[in-house]
């Protein structure tokens, strides 16, 4: 069986409340943002906080990057728009 876990998994926590709020994914091809399984329902879009999507050429850019040059870029810029950002990936792995 196939391993389907994503090469990549960031949490990122609310920028007001540092709750766990959002989840990041890269599995390779995609770059996901969806909501922890524990987040406040009216925690609202990632964007609307300031926060990246990496939609449309991040994902071209991603795809030639090694999986650990994918997580240190995510954290890094999300640590720079204000947000607490912890690569789970190397944890869960």
């Amino acid at each position: 069986m196939p391993d389907t876990a994503p090469l990549v998994r960031i949490e990122l926590s609310h920028p007001e409340t540092d709750d766990p709020t959002w989840l990041q994914e890269w599995d390779g091809t995609h770059l996901t943002t969806s909501f922890h399984p524990d987040a406040a329902p009216d925690a609202g879009n990632i964007e609307d906080w300031g926060g990246y999507a990496f939609n449309g050429e991040w994902e071209d850019l991603f795809s030639k990057w090694d999986p650990q040059e994918v997580a240190n870029e995510i954290v890094d810029l999300q640590l720079g728009a204000g947000f607490s950002a912890r690569n789970l990936s190397s944890v869960e792995r």
